[in-house]
Formats: structure tokens, sequence, C-alpha cells
């Protein structure tokens, strides 16, 4: 699956500087993404592992709902995966970068929503086969944003990607119960 995923980025990796400049380059001091470090915009290979797993998932779904669309990395890595994908996703800011990615990827639905994830979820009537965690990072949260996607799920096997596995060590033994 490495392989698969670096044969779509690198090729790819225009789109990454086009939305690099789409934002003007900025982005939250301290804040990394799925392909930088917070600390520079530039791609950082760390989280190759997260990458390949977010590509994995995206690749056999078909509708997406992302909590969380910051840079629009992880929106990047998913359309990568599969280029028709039907994502909602969900950001109290907005992200210019997103027009660059329907630019590129003109066969996918991109739905954004500008909001706070606990305000918006009550709100979507859609299901979803996939889910991508990636919003507010405490446990607390998360665990409400859980309860409204199980109401959200196309399926009664939900199929979630968590960004940050610190904020759910008590989800997740509730999941497993």
């Amino acid at each position: 699956m490495l392989v698969q995923y670096l044969d779509a980025l690198v090729p790819n990796m225009n789109i990454f500087e086009e939305m690099k400049q789409a934002g003007n380059g900025k982005f939250s001091y301290g804040t990394g993404s799925y392909l930088i470090d917070g600390k520079n915009y530039s791609y950082d290979n760390m989280t190759m592992d997260k990458q390949v797993l977010l590509f994995w998932a995206a690749k056999r779904a078909h509708k997406v709902l992302e909590i969380g669309t910051y840079l629009g990395h992880s929106l990047f890595i998913m359309l990568l995966a599969n280029p028709m994908l039907h994502v909602t996703t969900i950001d109290c800011d907005d992200c210019a970068r997103i027009e660059v990615l329907r630019k590129h990827f003109p066969r996918a639905n991109i739905h954004f929503i500008r909001g706070y994830s606990l305000d918006v979820l009550p709100t979507l009537q859609d299901t979803f086969d996939l889910f991508h965690v990636d919003g507010e990072h405490t446990e607390e949260y998360v665990a409400k944003e859980f309860e409204h996607l199980r109401r959200l799920a196309k399926s009664d096997i939900m199929k979630v990607v968590f960004d940050d596995m610190d904020c759910i060590p008590k989800l997740l033994h509730h999941i497993t119960l």
C-alpha cells in the first residue's frame, strides 16, 4: 500500500504547493497536519504511517465525513486515494485550499461546512461509510462527536480514522465493550 500511496502522492506534489499558495503559506505554528510538522510548511514524511492508513481507508470509501479540515491535507490524501469521493468536511475556519482540491479533483463531490462539529453534526441527514475525526483534540469533545457519528453511519460497522489516539482511550474502551 505504501508504494501505491507514493505513486499517487509524488506526481501530485504540485497540488500540495498550490494549496500552500492558496493559503498564503499560513498555518498555526506548532500545529502539524498529515503532511507538515507544524514548524515549516514543507512536506514531512514523519507521519507516513498515518498518511498511508488514511489513503487506504479512503480508497475503499464512497462517502466520507471529515471533522477538522484545517489545511486540507487529509482531504488531499483521501482524494489521491479516491478521486471520485463524496466528502463532507467540517471546520470552524474557512479553508481556501478547498477550491484548489475542487479544481484538481473535478469528479469528487466536496461539501465544506464552516462551523463547530457539535453544532453541525446534529443537522446532517446523510449517512457515511467512513469518518475522519481530526477536530477538537479532547477526550470529552471527541466522545460527543462519536455519539453523533453513530447516527450518521451507513451501517452497524463503522469505519473511523481518529487522528489523535491520545484523546480517545476511554472512548475506545467503550467502543470495544
